[in-house]
């Protein structure tokens, strides 16, 4: 006999619409046009980047490539000049409105490693400090960091995230003089037009109130 009973709808087949973001950058560092052009890829239209540096607007675009960040789709960018470890240049950001900070180890202002960190920790802190005195403790915040010794400080600082720039690109280096055949797979993995990871969410795979196994 044939089922004449209603159907509902079945999972949606395009992701819900992203609202547009507000991104700070704090610091600048030589290949912050990768940065930028990469950022304007997956953000929603209308999005906004703010980047703080003591570096002057003329300065930053010196040291670009072509001199001017490309044209992008999605983002609008904003220069502030500031000192990003002085609390009263980041108060005047109003961080606490961002969604996201990213905090970059700046080379040009502290050479070593360890003094470059601890400029990036003092970003940090001041801006978590902030966002949490004005009712923003929700913002992600993720620091560049250098020396591979600093991540035992900086898991204690209420980071969202951190990323040890030096000791990926080390750590792809000695996999691959090990074992050559692995060349391949990093250049996959870490290569532009390589494999990505995308995490999708539930609301295209099930539908409100739904419930599934884990199977």
């Amino acid at each position: 006999a044939e089922y004449m009973g209603s159907v509902g709808p079945g999972p949606r087949t395009a992701e819900p619409v992203h609202p547009p973001e507000r991104v700070l950058f704090v610091g600048w560092r030589r290949d912050i046009e990768d940065l930028i052009v990469e950022l304007d890829k997956w953000v929603a239209p209308g999005s906004e980047l703010t980047i703080v540096s003591p570096l002057t607007v003329a300065a930053r675009e010196a040291t670009l490539r072509d001199g001017v960040v490309p044209k992008m789709r999605n983002l609008a960018l904003k220069h502030v000049v500031g000192n990003p470890i002085l609390r009263r240049d980041l108060e005047r950001l109003n961080v606490q409105d961002f969604d996201v900070c990213l905090v970059l180890s700046d080379e040009r202002e502290s050479p070593s490693g360890m003094s470059a960190d601890s400029r990036s920790m003092v970003s940090m802190l001041l801006i978590r400090d902030i966002q949490m005195r004005r009712g923003n403790a929700d913002c992600v915040i993720v620091t560049e960091i250098l020396d591979a010794r600093t991540k035992s400080l900086i898991s204690m600082a209420r980071c969202s995230d951190y990323v040890v720039s030096a000791e990926l690109a080390s750590l792809a280096l000695t996999q691959i003089a090990e074992n050559s055949d692995l060349e391949i797979i990093i250049t996959t993995l870490f290569s532009e037009e390589g494999m990505e990871l995308h995490i999708k969410h539930a609301w295209l795979y099930l539908n409100d109130g739904e419930e599934l196994s884990f199977w």
